[in-house]
């Protein structure tokens, strides 16, 4: 059985492609959930989102893509901001997410690089 995946899945998962480098060595895994349906509550979006995740027991680096990358991290029942849990881990100052600019897929290289920061905890 084939899967549909509309442009937003495609950048997404291109994008995926790019954080691969970095978490895939890490243990962790990637699952494509989908798109979203409009005014998702899972999403919190008042429009499609192409869902994602990347997986190592009960971590994940959560990913949305809905014409800008949103992600976030939770570990179990707790969960953080990109932003927020980079300053906890002391490297906000050197992160380059979620950069601005016109391709979308720079977006995803900023997060790649951030997660690659000395001090960044991610797991082994």
């Amino acid at each position: 059985m084939s899967i549909l995946i509309d442009p937003l899945g495609e950048v997404l998962i291109e994008g995926s492609n790019i954080l691969e480098s970095v978490l895939l060595e890490k243990g962790f895994r990637f699952r494509f959930i989908g798109e979203s349906t409009p005014y998702s509550i899972v999403a919190g979006a008042a429009s499609p989102v192409a869902l994602a995740e990347f997986v190592l027991d009960d971590r994940r680096l959560h990913l949305g893509f809905a014409y800008s990358l949103r992600a976030y991290y939770s570990v179990g029942d707790q969960c953080a901001g990109h932003e927020c849990y980079m300053r906890e881990l002391g490297v906000w100052n050197r992160c380059r997410y979620p950069g601005y600019s016109d391709d979308p897929l720079d977006a995803f290289r900023c997060l790649a690089h951030d997660l690659t920061l000395e001090g960044c905890n991610t797991p082994n």
